[in-house]
């Protein structure tokens, strides 16, 4: 996984405030309203479960577009070449 930049991980926190700010107002009403405060502590089993699921797919799209980005940087060579440099040592083709 590649590093992303401050703007990024700062968009990043302040969504991941923003959802539990809003699990937790539903939370309360959930509790309040019902008074079955014995399950109503499932919200946060689910609310976790959401925030992997939405920070998995994100990460996982993220990576897809950067690999789509990253297509027209790679450089095609014959199989000789890009394994064997000067006919001895094996090298790597760079992506980026």
């Amino acid at each position: 996984m590649k590093n992303y930049d401050s703007n990024e991980k700062a968009a990043i926190a302040s969504a991941k405030k923003l959802f539990w700010t809003i699990v937790t107002i539903v939370y309360l009403w959930i509790s309040f309203t019902t008074g079955k405060w014995a399950i109503s502590w499932l919200v946060w089993l689910v609310a976790v479960a959401l925030e992997q699921a939405a920070t998995m797919f994100y990460f996982l799209f993220k990576a897809k577009d950067d690999n789509n980005d990253n297509k027209s940087n790679v450089t095609y060579e014959s199989d000789a070449k890009r394994h064997f440099d000067d006919g001895a040592e094996r090298r790597e083709v760079s992506k980026e």
